[in-house]
């Protein structure tokens, strides 16, 4: 069950993600266009992803990079660091985007959209979602004919020095099985941008009353 709305633009990161964390983290191109979608751009995120995750010590479990928006399933170990390594890849992402396309001007339509997902199982469920993403769009009919996803890492092994080890056992077979099931996350597409938890209800329900009253601190402080 999903969390999609907080009754506010842009909650703050800060109140909803809390160190060492579980996200899941995605954003959209300007005006939604296709600019990453010549491969040359997909190396160039990947790379600047990879060369970047350890400084700010965040650990990346899957990634699938669509045409318009990229996805990611991580933790992070400080929020801030979060923040500044989206800040750093993003920033010199836009700047590589520009320069190939022969444009100026915004890249990224806003900034980076975090969902903070409860535990392992629904860890799980995000890297089955993020994988099935190209599958659901109608680019392909099997995640496994899909490039640049992290479907291939856990369905064949395939070494992928940007994908780090789970916090917990997961053998083929089980990765496998995941996607055997119904694709019942259809209806998660088009709220992505307004999920902030994702996990089971009485989870949620928590979080939100955690989130509220730290946001009605916040804002009793600033008047």
């Amino acid at each position: 069950m999903l969390f999609q709305t907080l009754h506010m633009p842009r909650p703050p990161r800060k109140l909803l993600l809390e160190d060492g964390s579980y996200f899941h983290i995605t954003w959209k191109c300007h005006n939604n266009e296709f600019l990453l979608a010549d491969e040359k751009i997909k190396e160039k995120l990947y790379s600047l992803l990879l060369k970047y995750k350890h400084r700010f010590s965040i650990k990346i479990y899957g990634y699938c990079f669509m045409n318009n928006h990229p996805h990611l399933v991580g933790s992070c170990q400080t929020v801030e660091n979060l923040s500044r390594f989206f800040q750093c890849v993003n920033s010199q992402l836009a700047m590589f985007v520009n320069r190939f396309h022969g444009r100026r001007g915004q890249v990224i339509m806003d900034r980076f959209h975090s969902c903070r997902i409860e535990n392992e199982r629904y860890l799980l469920t995000a890297l089955r979602y993020i994988d099935r993403n190209p599958v659901r769009a109608g680019i392909c009919n099997h995640p496994q004919n899909y490039r640049w996803s992290s479907f291939h890492h856990y369905s064949a092994r395939k070494k992928d020095p940007l994908i780090d080890p789970l916090p917990f056992p997961l053998s083929q077979q089980q990765y496998l099985e995941l996607h055997e099931l119904v694709d019942d996350l259809k209806k998660m597409g088009p709220v992505l941008n307004k999920i902030y938890f994702w996990g089971s209800s009485q989870w949620i329900e928590e979080k939100r009353k955690e989130f509220t009253s730290k946001w009605q601190k916040t804002c009793a402080r600033g008047s």
